[in-house]
């Protein structure tokens, strides 16, 4: 790996614990094994290492190399400015990683430059070219880590990226390249965000800048100060006129935070984070010299408090240095010491689009096949259900259900929320704004549609964005979506609902007015000529699926002119699969049928039982809805006068062989089907 980090820890709250650990008991490299030993354990005990066997050792071989790496420790393992500030927990993860990064230096026998102002050139070339391309990938990675100097990053090699992006994802081991850790400490640090494909772009374009422009300046770097590199660049707070005792102040560094890094408003600041409640917030502006021009002046630096604190206390001027000392006192909440800080998430900004679409047409004409192929078929960007007419409210959205917790004699019932695949996937879509999630609904008129939405009903209404017009009330979702009880429920505008709806089915419940005009409503045309299987034929009798298909709703159009039959009874062009079709015989099937049904292959009348089924799938599923349903009051439009039940039909079929099995159908049909062979024989002669 060409820029080097340790690749088996990164800066953490562990780490933070194994060095206060070994500072607070003074160990070196240089003391007592038994003395070492006892630290180990300890380490053990903290957490730090998951056993003691594991922990082992560390000290000397691992810990000490690592803290010296990070500037947290002299080569004489004494502890150095940052270390003191990292164990003194007057510094963040998120800080200490800005720090780091921003002054590694990469030094070989023949360059030397920061790794961290190569990525952003290139970031900031690439999003200049086009909004949509700046970002970097692994496989970016593996190609900018093997540049050697700054004006590397030049023409060529941008058209060098912009070409392998066009082909397909080249796997890269991130490990070995070092994109897995540099990706870690560049969230951590708050300069990139990490999205969900794992790529990395700019969180912050006037913070990038302030980077990239600092690195232009003169500067060295001092390993183990805290104001060292272009970090002693960070912008100078312009102080006002003072009126007042600045130290009076000294315990509101919360309000001071508020003031220079956040957008708070300031009621909010003197009524909720005031420490001292009877501290005036004008007054403490006028102390410590806050006006206009700094309010919110670090904007671009939030969550960088602490580093700007100990900048401005290194300052010449004693007013600064007071503010910079009441930002260093500022409190590092469960949040900055959480691991997983602000930073590292997928703060992604949202997509757009989102949409409700109901996907209508006949029985198989391809509605679910288009939602696979041109919507989505990942499971874990989506959540799929089937409406029936026992179906509710709370299958869709959730119920209260009891749930036993506890073991043995402690095990009591307790009564909670179970989130049905609505808010199953809206947790997921308003958690993950840089993905599209879908919920997909089966047959939504074979369940009471508006029943089963109940007040979600009114989400339905979107901006242009796809976002809810409006929003509503329901704890249940708010809390297992939030977290919290009061928030109310939206639609967010990465989430699409999809529907189906065949047109033909009968008894089943309409969609009213209202309901649909919530919905894109869009008409899967029945088209069997862009079936996979149009072209297949149908068990042994040399006509196509395309061929039938084209013939028999030609028919039920002609007999739904004559009749109150209804062209929605169309064979659809997925009403039966590639499989449905296929001829199965002993000589060519054998093998895959003793594998699939587990037969003895001597076991021959069994096998041909198993044949038998197969071959009579099409009969069973397709002349069955004929006689059944689409011609059930008009059968002589499509049936031989001859038959008089559906046992006869399906024994004929199924027992006849190649055209034969189609002498079920009137002359005119048998005629139809053959008409284009019949051509086709005409012309060879």
């Amino acid at each position: 790996m060409k820029w080097s980090m340790d690749t088996h820890k990164y800066m953490s709250e562990i780490t933070r614990t194994a060095l206060k650990i070994i500072v607070s008991n003074n160990i070196t490299s240089e003391s007592s094994a038994s003395e070492i030993d006892s630290v180990e354990r300890q380490l053990v005990e903290a957490g730090v290492y998951s056993k003691y066997e594991s922990a082992k050792g560390r000290i000397r071989r691992a810990l000490f190399t690592y803290f010296k790496a990070y500037g947290c420790m002299n080569d004489d393992e004494s502890i150095t400015e940052m270390g003191n500030a990292f164990i003194e927990d007057k510094i963040t993860i998120q800080e200490f990683s800005f720090w780091y990064v921003l002054n590694y230096k990469y030094i070989s026998d023949d360059t030397e430059y920061f790794p961290t102002q190569l990525l952003l050139k290139f970031l900031k070339k690439m999003k200049n070219i086009d909004i949509d391309y700046g970002y970097i990938s692994a496989h970016d990675f593996s190609l900018l880590v093997n540049c050697e100097k700054l004006s590397d990053i030049n023409d060529d090699f941008i058209e060098e990226i912009l070409e392998n992006r066009k082909r397909e994802n080249v796997e890269v081991n991130e490990r070995q390249i070092g994109f897995d850790i540099w990706s870690k400490m560049l969230t951590q640090a708050g300069i990139l965000i990490r999205r969900p494909d794992k790529s990395l772009v700019v969180s912050n374009d006037e913070l990038a800048d302030w980077i990239l422009n600092s690195y232009e300046r003169e500067f060295t770097v001092s390993k183990g100060k805290i104001i060292t590199g272009i970090i002693k660049y960070l912008p100078v707070l312009p102080i006002g006129s003072t009126k007042g005792d600045s130290s009076y102040y000294q315990n509101e560094s919360t309000a001071l935070k508020a003031l220079l890094f956040d957008t708070i408003d300031e009621k909010i600041i003197e009524k909720y984070i005031l420490r001292n409640k009877n501290v005036v917030l004008k007054d403490m502006k006028k102390a410590l010299g806050i006006d206009e021009r700094n309010i919110s002046f670090y904007l671009n630096f939030h969550g960088l408090e602490h580093i700007v604190g100990f900048a401005l206390k290194s300052n010449s001027n004693n007013k600064i240095k007071r503010i910079g000392e009441i930002l260093i006192s500022l409190e590092l909440t469960e949040e900055s010491l959480d691991e997983e800080t602000d930073s590292e998430r997928n703060v992604v900004e949202r997509l757009t689009g989102g949409n409700n679409i109901l996907l209508y047409g006949v029985p198989g004409s391809g509605k679910s096949h288009e939602i696979k192929t041109k919507y989505c078929n990942d499971f874990n960007l989506m959540e799929r259900v089937v409406f029936h007419p026992d179906y509710m409210n709370t299958d869709f959205v959730g119920q209260i259900l009891p749930t036993v917790k506890g073991d043995g004699d402690e095990k009591e019932i307790t009564y909670d929320f179970t989130p049905g695949p609505f808010t199953r996937v809206l947790k997921k879509a308003i958690d993950d704004p840089g993905n599209h999630y879908y919920l997909v609904i089966e047959e939504i008129n074979r369940g009471n549609a508006p029943a089963i939405f109940g007040e979600i009903f009114q989400l339905l209404d979107r901006d242009d964005e796809g976002k809810s017009s409006y929003e509503i009330t329901n704890y249940n979702i708010a809390n297992e979506v939030f977290d919290e009880k009061e928030r109310p429920i939206y639609i967010p505008s990465n989430l699409h609902i999809l529907a189906t709806m065949n047109t033909a089915d009968q008894n089943v419940f309409t969609l009213d007015t209202a309901f649909q005009r919530r919905w894109n409503m869009k008409m899967i045309e029945n088209d069997v000529s862009k079936a996979e299987h149009a072209t297949k034929e149908i068990l042994d009798t040399n006509v196509t699926w395309e061929r039938f298909n084209t013939v028999i709703n030609s028919q039920i159009i002609t007999s739904s002119a004559a009749t109150l039959s209804s062209e929605d009874k169309r064979l659809g062009a997925y009403f039966v699969t590639e499989n449905v079709l296929k001829y199965y015989t002993v000589d060519a099937d054998i093998d895959d049928i003793v594998a699939k049904y587990n037969v003895d292959s001597n076991d021959f009348e069994k096998i041909n039982r198993i044949i038998g089924d197969l071959n009579s799938r099409f009969g069973d599923k397709v002349i069955k809805y004929l006689w059944d349903d689409a011609f059930k009051f008009n059968r002589e439009d499509l049936f031989d006068s001859s038959y008089k039940s559906l046992e006869k039909v399906l024994d004929d079929f199924n027992n006849f062989t190649h055209e034969n099995r189609f002498n079920i159908f009137n002359q005119d049909i048998r005629e139809n089907l053959f008409l284009e062979r019949a051509i086709e024989e005409s012309v060879d002669e």
